[in-house]
C-alpha cells in the first residue's frame, strides 16, 4: 500500500497540453467588430443595450474564467475585515 501524498500535493502529467484561450481572442475582435457595424449602421435603441449586455456577458465569462473565480487578495481582505466590522455579539 502506498502512502497518500501530503494534502498540498499537485498531480502533475508532463507532456499535459494547457487550454488555449483562443476562444477569447476570436471573441473580442468579433464583438469590436459588432461595436462599429452598429454605430455605422443604427440609430440607439434597443440594439445597444442588447449589445451591451452581451458584451457585458462576455467579459465577466472572461474575467471568471482568467482569474479561475477567484477574487483578488485586496478585495478578500477588504471583504474579510468588513465583516468581522459588521459582526454581531
Amino acid at each position: 500500500m502506498q502512502p497518500e501524498p501530503p494534502r498540498d500535493y499537485i498531480e502533475h502529467i508532463p507532456n499535459e497540453k494547457r487550454q488555449t484561450n483562443t476562444i477569447w481572442w476570436l471573441l473580442w475582435p468579433l464583438i469590436g467588430l459588432l461595436w462599429l457595424w452598429y454605430l455605422y449602421f443604427f440609430t440607439f435603441d434597443w440594439v445597444p443595450i442588447a449589445l451591451g449586455l452581451g458584451t457585458g456577458s462576455v467579459l465577466a465569462t472572461w474575467a471568471i474564467e482568467i482569474t479561475g473565480n477567484k477574487a483578488p487578495d485586496w478585495m478578500v481582505n477588504s471583504l474579510k475585515s468588513a465583516a468581522r466590522r459588521n459582526r454581531k455579539f
